[in-house]
């Protein structure tokens, strides 16, 4: 069973200038099996654009470049994407969002272990982090970069993955309809026990009036 496409957002404060390459590497060949459409997402003051625009998505990658001085994604001080990170977890779910930090002269797993540890939050509210440097990417464009194929074969697996879930979930649940003919049936049977409630409670009365402990059949 093929993966549902998906619709991308990549959300960031940065200019699309800055995350381009990402655009392009989502769009193309490595992704095309599990995504429709890419969709820049510019993060401002005005919450509404943003949650307006999250919500046309079925997916999310939080994009931060370190061309900003600081890898201040959440949880330190003059932290950029609290509100925003939690929002792609409530409106797409935590397994539907993966964060993307650019720009970095480490890309080590040590290094990404203390940034996780510093800003918790970017591990409860996503499904990862990814680091890349400017070398990566560099490399990636002349197509030898390693590390790179690895990250996006990574990627790719955590779209896949929820792609494949919606499907599933799509083929096995129906949408929720009103059904007017259901209702009437459970007013008819609330109309037809409420004479046996009666007669249950006035059992009840002589019960309790008589100090007597009966059984009270349901028939």
């Amino acid at each position: 069973m093929s993966p549902r496409k998906m619709t991308v957002g990549i959300c960031s404060r940065e200019g699309k200038e800055s995350y381009m390459w990402l655009k392009n590497l989502v769009e193309g060949q490595e992704f095309q099996s599990v995504v429709q459409k890419v969709v820049p997402i510019q993060i401002t003051n005005s919450p509404v654009i943003f949650t307006n625009s999250v919500r046309q998505c079925s997916f999310a990658i939080l994009y931060h470049s370190k061309n900003r001085g600081r890898v201040n994604i959440t949880d330190v001080t003059d932290s950029l994407y609290d509100e925003e990170l939690k929002h792609l977890s409530s409106e797409l779910g935590k397994e539907r969002v993966f964060v993307v930090v650019d720009d970095m002269e480490d890309i080590s797993e040590e290094k990404k272990e203390d940034i996780l540890a510093n800003q918790p939050s970017i591990k409860d509210h996503s499904q990862g982090i990814f680091l890349i440097s400017k070398q990566e990417k560099e490399m990636w464009v002349a197509g030898n970069s390693e590390s790179m194929r690895i990250k996006t074969i990574k990627m790719k697996e955590i779209m896949a993955n929820r792609s494949k879930s919606d499907k599933n979930k799509t083929g096995n649940n129906k949408p929720k309809q009103s059904d007017p003919q259901g209702q009437d049936v459970i007013n008819t049977q609330i109309k037809e026990e409420e004479p046996r409630r009666q007669n249950i409670n006035q059992q009840q009365n002589t019960s309790q009036n008589s100090w007597c402990c009966c059984c009270i059949s349901m028939e």
